[in-house]
């Protein structure tokens, strides 16, 4: 019996809240928000759970051992600086987000990488991107596996990777100097209210992000009034939005709450079986466990 062990350090989101997490969209109507806090010193940290769940094997005696990789995220707004306008206007100022995730049972943490967003009245703006280097997006001593992964027609070499592609792809680069988005990534479209559509990249693939309604999360008793906002993407170009890839954000004046992600069908497949072992679904969460804000 042949026997592949799929996962590498991955990351779970699901439609169901994890830690002690509840959702309410009764009630009155939540304000529509128009600001997220990007004061030097802001700091979040998530808790991240991911697995790579329901394998479905082409050949019966291919077997695979589920897998879950628990995960403490942090986020942390290190400084304020500018970056040169690429239209030839004026300097920009952008707050520098750094990202680090601590994996659990190896007592290593390691940097994701920074970002930079400009905050204006009409947007939240994503201008770029520096990674730490090559090999850093497997997260600490991941051993190199043959195993791949294929969504819509694009193959990973890692589900870091293809988290990384989804949410950030120029990011997922990894290189060690300043990557820059022309024109810059709309993260958020203020204000948040039920029914606003903008589009967030055009390439490499068409993504587009949708104001599905507003709620309110209690999470270790803290209430928070989130807008839900759904992604779109067009990963084959067929000019209609996947059905097989989920992800939702809930983002509340607080800034980030709970990050919701799930892809289906992914095909798996290795060195010895380049055309598929099977097919597998993919979830990923991050949820809020404590925030400092400025």
């Amino acid at each position: 019996m042949m026997r592949v062990r799929i996962m590498r350090y991955v990351a779970l989101l699901i439609p169901v809240f994890l830690f002690g997490c509840t959702k309410d969209s009764s009630g009155p109507g939540i304000p529509a928000q128009e600001t997220y806090p990007v004061a030097v010193g802001n700091s979040w940290t998530y808790a991240r759970t991911a697995m790579l769940t329901n394998f479905r094997p082409k050949d019966p005696t291919v077997t695979y051992t589920p897998d879950t990789v628990s995960a403490t995220a942090s986020v942390l707004v290190t400084r304020q600086l500018k970056l040169p306008s690429l239209s030839g206007g004026d300097s920009i100022t952008v707050a520098e987000f750094e990202k680090s995730e601590y994996l659990q049972g190896t007592w290593q943490t390691y940097s994701v990488g920074y970002q930079y967003f400009e905050l204006t009245q009409e947007a939240m703006l994503l201008h770029g991107y520096r990674s730490p280097g090559p090999g850093s997006l497997v997260g600490p001593s991941a051993p190199r596996r043959a195993i791949r992964y294929t969504v819509n027609g694009h193959t990973f070499t890692s589900l870091e990777e293809l988290s990384a592609f989804l949410t950030a792809p120029l990011q997922a680069l990894n290189v060690d100097s300043l990557v820059r988005e022309d024109p810059p990534a709309r993260v958020l479209q203020f204000p948040l209210q039920r029914g606003a559509t903008w589009t967030y990249k055009q390439q490499p693939w068409r993504i587009g992000k949708e104001v599905t309604g507003e709620t309110s999360l209690s999470l270790n008793g803290v209430v928070y009034f989130c807008a839900e906002i759904r992604w779109l993407y067009d990963m084959n170009g067929d000019g209609k939005w996947d059905d097989d890839i989920s992800i939702l954000d809930y983002v509340s004046p607080e800034g980030s709450i709970v990050r919701h992600m799930e892809v289906l069908n992914l095909i798996v497949s290795s060195e010895a079986n380049p055309d598929g072992i099977g097919t597998a679904d993919w979830k990923d969460e991050y949820v809020l466990t404590s925030a400092h804000l400025h």
